[in-house]
């Protein structure tokens, strides 16, 4: 029985992990042969990437649905369209969008939507288990009706969370016009510092967004505490609605060098409701040095150079390049090893975006000693991309 109960209990813990997708649109497309654009879209309000195969999407009245197949990912603060039964590049033209990198397009082949009057919507995981609506067997409040579309304008699921209008407002594959939540982010960084973590992010609108919680642990997945919010700190305030982009910071002082700290931000709405953004993390250290792009360029790849010059005394140059990515940012590390695998110097451990970096190393270790001559390895690890290189530092 304690096995079974272990076993349920994991399988709800990865059922909430899915809870920052929602409906966040369905449209009708009337006219003859009109049909196959329709559409319902969700929004990932999170900061990473949403793995969604075998999740349903059911359409009620008419029970068709559609299951999601292998390597459907939908990205950080992304949006996922499911049209009815058009190509991609069709139903771009029809509704008058080009979806970026931050939407994906998937063709049902006429499974759903099928708006017929009076559809409504529930999206489910592959245990059976609502994701959105969030109460199980309930499906989205507000039907649609010939020619029109609905969109979500808050996370409930009350009448006055959704509104509908003609199908000629429709956006699939953005939030313009459907703010279906209370902060849209297009970037959470930290930046870690001299015995501080540097907090960035930027909305792209928000709605009802009464503020912001700071919330931080020392394990990924482990227990986090709110160290400030919007109730003490006044800069933690959110803008209430706002369709223009706003930019916050915030700067954790009470933390010490060599430690790591992770940190989720928690928007809260009129309503009292708190999204989750994160987690993302950030090692301090007294002589860190924060990682920016060095110009405006975007590379087209993932890249390591090697150092310049090589060999060299006593300082070197190492660059990296970080091309355009799904969820705006990763976490990553850029550290020197001696030969026998021993950690000498971590010369970048945060969060970084798309561009080109440069770090210097002036041949001193974490306690800031001048090390001897030699080969070393630079490494730079991440989720996306690892690589290595040796460089020969000659006194």
């Amino acid at each position: 029985m304690q096995k079974l109960s272990t076993i349920i209990i994991l399988l709800i813990l990865t059922t909430f992990s899915y809870s920052q997708i929602f409906i966040s649109e369905y449209s009708d497309a009337t006219g003859t042969g009109n049909y196959i654009y329709e559409f319902v879209e969700l929004y990932n309000n999170s900061a990473s990437p949403q793995d969604i195969e075998g999740y349903t999407l059911w359409q009620a009245s008419s029970t068709q649905s559609f299951t999601f197949p292998a390597a459907t990912i939908i990205p950080a603060y992304g949006i996922l369209v499911l049209g009815r039964n058009a190509d991609q590049s069709a139903f771009e033209t029809f509704w008058g969008v080009s979806f970026g990198a931050n939407s994906i397009y998937v063709n049902s082949g006429n499974s759903a939507p099928q708006l017929n009057g009076e559809e409504v919507y529930l999206f489910e995981d592959p245990l059976g288990i609502n994701v959105d609506p969030a109460t199980d067997d309930e499906y989205s409040s507000q039907a649609i009706s010939s020619g029109n579309r609905v969109y979500r304008v808050s996370t409930g699921n009350t009448l006055s969370d959704w509104v509908m209008n003609p199908e000629s407002n429709a956006t699939p594959g953005s939030l313009e016009g459907d703010q279906a939540l209370p902060v849209e982010l297009t970037s959470f960084t930290a930046n870690a510092g001299n015995n501080s973590v540097t907090l960035n992010w930027t909305t792209a609108s928000e709605s009802e967004n009464l503020g912001y919680s700071i919330m931080r642990g020392m394990a990924k997945d482990g227990n986090y505490e709110e160290i400030d919010s919007y109730v003490n700190n006044k800069s933690l305030k959110g803008a209430g609605n706002s369709s223009t982009s706003l930019s916050y910071k915030f700067v954790d002082n009470s933390v010490m060098n060599e430690i790591t700290y992770w940190y989720k931000l928690v928007d809260v709405d009129f309503n009292g409701v708190r999204t989750e953004h994160g987690p993302i993390y950030a090692t301090p250290r007294a002589d860190e040095v924060e990682a920016n792009p060095v110009d405006g360029n975007i590379p087209l790849a993932f890249g390591l150079a090697q150092n310049f010059p090589n060999p060299f005394n006593p300082s070197t140059t190492i660059s990296f390049d970080i091309p355009k990515l799904n969820d705006g940012i990763m976490n990553a590390k850029l550290v020197v090893y001696d030969m026998l695998g021993q950690k000498v110097k971590t010369l970048l451990s945060s969060t970084v975006e798309a561009g080109h970096f440069e770090m210097n190393w002036d041949g001193r270790n974490d306690l800031n000693q001048v090390v001897p001559s030699g080969i070393y390895i630079y490494q730079f690890q991440s989720e996306l991309f690892n690589a290595s290189k040796k460089m020969v530092l000659m006194r």
